[in-house]
């Protein structure tokens, strides 16, 4: 065969194979491990070396096969991924494709091997943070998402030597762990919990219960131990929280969430600001100085969350002249 003949042979295979689904290239399949977590339905495999991207596949009963995540393939020996957006006590099958950087295709459809897994957890098992779908709160029940408890040891591991300091004056007894729910400025459903004083515990769960309800937007409510406790980066992060044994800020002054009877919400919004010393905290909030502007998750008079907080006996700190407080609402008693 002359030389013109093999490169035209050639130049055809490349065109047949290019007309190929991409997916027939790379054959084996991803068999994953599966559980049911505190924060969903958690896959894990192995990580190959030959993938550049990870498919996560998704159905339900005779629904059709979604796709709910791609993953790059970083370092991690162990692939993960959680899939909070579950209804609780409903199986799922799923199934993990990969994109082979080698071969230039997915993994085929015929290689898949799925794994069926079921999410079960109660109310009170589900991590702070999670995201749920409607479907899920409605399996479980809304009000079983909303209680108060005493300070229970696996809470308290989480808080020690972070926001109850070794030096911490008020006893843990006088605290209280309060689980809610609220929605974000999208509308997206999220697991929240705060530390407060017993005195003022149940009527704030009362409280997030009405926000709920009336979809008032909190972007992040967990603990702010999950910072370290560390006032700056919990804000940086618009977290909402309460308890955490400090000073005010800029100040030698305890601060009432030492003592469990201050909160903060929607922080990165509602700045700290000292007129006289031109401080304002965070400073990457400066432009919400501007009270009068339109912008998401601000707190102002008139609005339900400043009206059921200041009917329970809170003080609004966006009031004060001194120090300016627009996220700081404490229990005057």
């Amino acid at each position: 065969m002359n030389r013109k003949r093999v490169l035209a042979a050639v130049m055809l295979i490349t065109m047949l194979i290019g007309l190929l689904p991409r997916e027939t290239f790379a054959q084996s399949g991803i068999s994953p491990a599966i559980a049911s977590t505190d924060a969903g339905i958690e896959l894990s495999w192995e990580k190959l070396e030959s993938a550049g991207l990870y498919g996560i596949f998704r159905r339900s009963g005779e629904e059709k096969w979604e796709c709910i995540a791609i993953l790059d393939n970083e370092t991690e020996d162990m692939k993960t991924y959680t899939d909070s957006l579950v209804v609780p006590g409903t199986d799922y099958l799923y199934a993990v494709r990969y994109f082979d950087r080698n071969l230039q295709g997915w993994s085929s459809e015929a290689a898949v091997q799925t794994v069926q897994g079921t999410w079960n957890v109660t109310a009170d098992q589900i991590r702070a943070g999670t995201v749920l779908t409607e479907a899920a709160v409605e399996a479980l029940g809304t009000d079983t998402f909303f209680s108060v408890e005493e300070i229970s040891d696996a809470v308290f591991a989480r808080m020690w030597l972070k926001s109850f300091k070794e030096y911490c004056t008020t006893p843990r007894e006088d605290l209280r762990y309060i689980r809610c729910l609220h929605k974000d400025i999208d509308g997206r459903i999220k697991v929240g919990e705060l530390v407060m004083n017993v005195v003022v515990a149940d009527k704030v769960c009362e409280i997030f219960r009405k926000l709920y309800d009336a979809a008032f937007p909190i972007e992040s409510m967990i603990l702010v131990d999950e910072f370290d406790a560390d006032d700056e980066t919990s804000i940086m992060s618009n977290n909402t929280s309460a308890f955490n044994f400090r000073m005010v800020d800029n100040t030698n002054q305890i601060s009432n969430h030492a003592y469990g009877l201050a909160i903060d919400i929607n922080p990165y919004y509602n700045v700290y600001y000292i007129p006289s010393e031109n401080y304002i905290f965070p400073y990457e909030g400066i432009q919400y100085l501007d009270r009068d502007a339109d912008f998401p998750y601000k707190v102002e008079p008139g609005d339900l969350c400043y009206q059921l907080f200041t009917e329970a006996g809170f003080e609004w700190g966006g009031w004060w002249t001194y120090n300016t407080d627009y996220q700081h609402f404490q229990y005057v008693y």
